[in-house]
């Protein structure tokens, strides 16, 4: 913590008081005054939340870092069965250092409290759960045995058999540290699961209907935020919508400060197929090393993207990941074969490509591949030389 403390401020809290009272008795404890700013904000369920900004402005920031979904998933690519458990009420699993409890203290009606278990609403409290979990689970992590995400943990394996021995392991993990499991949210043994927002089916996943069902029912935006939010919420599937970044670009351009907010025929149109592809219930296949993998991309002046795609072994190829991206200004001159140069370079960038293609013999299929490749030698002397 650095920089001054800031004073309390007493804030209603008729609304939550339940609550309130549950979490003082669980996992907070009365204090008498300090100065330190924690106001109460608002419930999350069954928890309360707290407005921690000020404090997190001052906290020193925790690094470790969270997973990748797309990693997490690709780690399921050869299980048939799986188990999920859901961590109850996650944080409150770890202890605050004593010296640094006045920092999460917060004021109601009856006085001034202290959280003695890390409280949501922390900027460090997602980091330092995170390396709690994988301090307890990283040596069945190494094995194969179970994948964690925050409070959130599966457990993949090839048949029924497997899955129960593999169970077993992870509860007495989970119950030597005293974690407790919210075993309503649970999944025991499944051919299909959701798992952080997708459905993970036989080496394959799709967006959890509960998604979905977002998008659908989101309404025509009315102001820049409400196109922020559309996006945001459309992006996270954005890896199984083809060319997504050419079919947003209607609304992501008014996003820009000097563009000027308008609904019209184009905003309108991309809104909806948007919503028309993801509502579709797209599927992807898992990564899997040792199958044919081709790279395939595709690009044009308002855009550019590529497809990864394997053979499964209905011998035919499957999307593996999407992804796209809209050109700049200055890529929108660029001929067709510097476009399509760009758009290999591009996807052998991203990051969830080069980690998949790093160690694999590929050769891009572009659409102008012919007059890409004759052109090869000229373009190492052109702009595009910088990429190689």
């Amino acid at each position: 913590m650095k920089g001054k403390t800031v004073t309390l401020r007493n804030y209603q809290a008729t609304e939550f008081s339940p609550r309130l009272d549950r979490q003082k008795q669980l996992i907070a404890e009365k204090v008498r005054s300090r100065q330190c700013e924690n106001l109460l904000s608002h419930s999350l369920g069954s928890l309360m939340t707290h407005d921690y900004r000020k404090v997190n402005r001052k906290l020193v920031k925790d690094r470790f870092p969270l997973p990748l979904i797309d990693d997490v998933l690709d780690k399921l690519q050869d299980a048939k069965v799986y188990t999920t458990l859901d961590l109850k009420n996650g944080f409150f699993h770890v202890a605050v250092d004593e010296e640094s409890r006045k920092f999460t203290s917060f004021v109601v009606p009856d006085g001034q409290y202290e959280f003695n278990k890390v409280p949501f609403g922390l900027s460090t409290s997602p980091s330092v759960f995170q390396r709690y979990v994988y301090s307890i689970f990283r040596h069945l992590m190494n094995k194969g045995i179970v994948i964690t995400y925050m409070d959130d943990l599966i457990i993949p394996s090839e048949d029924e058999v497997e899955g129960l021995e593999k169970l077993k392991v992870v509860l007495e993990v989970a119950s030597k540290y005293g974690l407790e499991i919210k075993f309503k949210k649970c999944q025991f043994l499944k051919r299909n699961v959701e798992f952080l927002g997708h459905i993970v089916e036989n080496g394959t996943i799709r967006p959890s209907p509960a998604k979905t069902l977002a998008v659908k029912r989101f309404p025509v935006p009315t102001n820049v935020k409400h196109v922020q939010s559309f996006l945001g919420l459309t992006s996270y599937f954005r890896k199984f919508i083809p060319e997504y970044s050419k079919i947003a670009k209607p609304l992501s351009d008014l996003l820009r400060k000097d563009h000027p907010f308008t609904m019209g025929q184009d905003q309108i149109g991309a809104f909806e197929k948007l919503k028309d592809l993801l509502t579709r219930s797209p599927v992807l296949t898992i990564f899997k090393q040792g199958r044919t993998t081709e790279l395939h991309t595709d690009a044009s002046k308002y855009g550019y993207g590529a497809v990864l795609l394997q053979a499964a072994e209905d011998g035919k190829l499957h999307p593996i990941h999407y992804m796209s991206k809209k050109t700049s200004l200055a890529e929108e001159k660029y001929s067709s074969y510097e476009l399509e140069v760009l758009a290999v370079v591009e996807a052998l960038k991203n990051s969830v490509f080069i980690y998949w293609v790093i160690n694999l013999k590929l050769s891009p299929i572009a659409q102008h591949s012919r007059k890409l490749w004759k052109k090869r030698t000229l373009l190492l002397e052109s702009r595009d030389g910088s990429y190689y």
